[in-house]
């Protein structure tokens, strides 16, 4: 009898022995270290999705206005001087062409705590900037630098297509931006980089219907009274079920500043990159690799008034030149060589307070074949990150 115990009671000890061990040993997919914190969220409405994202990102928001406090004088200071010319009229072209995504901002100005007009002003910056710059005359303000354009790669060749994709901005958000998963009845899902106060859809994003968006923010130097503000053009791309859909709402759109957007597809095995300014837009279907930094290149853009960035064309340079070492190699293009042609563009933030204040916040890679989004954490030479996908 004693020996029969003992022999159940060793089993038993080698069992759960075994069991720990295998647990311990285990690999487990879901143990990915997140750089950017992921916000999963289904939403029944615009308001809804905002009021979560305000009450989820508070802490983030508040930060975000204490940091960025010379930008929202500015922008207030700008306001000051005509407000139905600088916020009124935008809001109204807003409120009038996409009421549910101003309902967004409204929720998230209430789950937060942040006036509505502050977080709206902020998605109006940069076109306000342009109606400022438009004027004949300016009043004396002192603008603050402009952030850090974004630095893009797209590569479509042989039936495979990626988008890499710095994202470049104000070196005081690099610790407060996000990852969101969306979830609304009736609309693609959608997952997004998201901005502190801004509309979603403003950094890189995925949707389910396979589409692929980054943009290369262009500033205008003219803007267009009667546009809508474009980072909601950003925004409607999210909800595009098709890369001529997204093209469709580019091209329909009068916008007040200008903009580029890059989108890829790897059910329609394409990518496009759409320049548009007032009632203009070139789409450039990409074959091989393609760049585009922060100012306009085709043709038919040049002649619309900017304000380029201090680095934009040395960006481009960089990039068209690595691109060229490839023109005889599409075939060996891969992830890898693309992660490497934007960590020679990438960007720190200069202490000496630079030129621009700004840095590169996240570099994105998207592998349209396999739908994976492979996204680095400040600048990709770090090799800090995660990967996001459906």
């Amino acid at each position: 009898m004693r020996k029969s115990l003992f022999f159940i009671f060793l089993v038993l000890i080698i069992s759960a022995f075994l069991i720990i061990g295998c647990d311990l040993f285990k690999s487990d997919d879901n143990t990915e270290e997140e750089y950017f914190s992921v916000f999963e969220i289904e939403a029944d409405s615009y308001y809804d999705l905002g009021f979560a994202i305000g009450q989820r990102f508070a802490d983030n928001i508040q930060e975000m206005l204490i940091r960025q406090a010379e930008v929202v004088a500015t922008i207030g200071n700008i306001v000051a001087i005509d407000s139905v010319y600088f916020y009124e009229s935008l809001l109204a072209t807003a409120e009038q062409l996409y009421p549910g995504f101003v309902d967004e901002i409204r929720g998230t100005s209430d789950g937060s705590g942040v006036e509505f007009d502050v977080l709206m002003r902020l998605n109006m910056f940069g076109d306000i900037i342009a109606l400022y710059y438009g004027l004949l005359e300016h009043t004396a303000l002192n603008l603050p630098d402009a952030p850090l354009g974004c630095s893009t790669v797209s590569y479509n060749y042989d039936g495979t297509q990626y988008l890499a994709h710095n994202e470049d901005g104000f070196a005081s958000l690099h610790d407060l931006m996000s990852v969101i998963k969306v979830s609304m009845q009736g609309k693609p899902d959608f997952i997004n980089l998201y901005y502190p106060g801004l509309v979603c859809g403003v950094g890189p994003s995925l949707n389910d219907e396979g589409l692929a968006i980054s943009g290369n923010y262009i500033q205008s130097a003219a803007g267009v009274p009667e546009g809508v503000p474009h980072l909601f053009i950003y925004r409607a791309l999210l909800e595009a079920e098709s890369v001529d859909e997204a093209i469709s709402i580019i091209e329909n759109t009068l916008t007040c500043n200008y903009l580029h957007i890059n989108i890829a597809s790897g059910i329609e095995n394409r990518i496009v990159s759409v320049e548009k300014a007032e009632n203009t837009a070139v789409v450039y279907e990409v074959e091989g690799l393609y760049a585009h930094t922060n100012h306009f290149i085709q043709d038919a853009m040049l002649g619309f008034p900017t304000d380029d960035d201090d680095t934009t064309h040395e960006r481009y340079d960089i990039l068209t030149a690595l691109i060229e070492t490839y023109n005889d190699q599409l075939e060996n293009v891969n992830c890898d060589v693309l992660h490497d042609f934007l960590c020679d563009v990438a960007a720190e933030p200069d202490t000496t307070g630079g030129v621009t204040g700004g840095m590169t916040l996240g570099t994105s890679i998207f592998n349209m074949e396999t739908g994976n989004w492979e996204l680095f954490f400040n600048n990709p030479a770090d090799n800090l990150s995660q990967n996001l996908h459906f």
